[in-house]
């Protein structure tokens, strides 16, 4: 299996998700996050990890997440 790109605004939309900004609910489940996002529960899993990596927490909502957080791909030299 091939890996596949990955837009910032998945990336954006996962977070948002996860942060409770989006859906309604308080703070959704990983699952629910997948189902409303479109991708895996690992995915969002991987997508969570990377952001209490860079200081996000749940705690600081939309004020923990930035822009520089969640760095824009086409800029990067892979």
């Amino acid at each position: 299996m091939g890996y596949r790109e990955v837009a910032v605004e998945e990336i954006r939309e996962v977070l948002r998700l996860w942060l409770g900004l989006a859906v309604g609910l308080p703070s959704p489940g990983l699952r629910t996050i997948a189902a409303h996002a479109g991708v895996d529960r690992k995915t969002v899993r991987r997508y969570v990890v990377a952001a209490h990596a860079a200081g996000v927490t749940r705690e600081s909502g939309s004020a923990g997440l930035s822009d520089c957080q969640v760095p824009d791909n086409r800029s990067s030299q892979f």
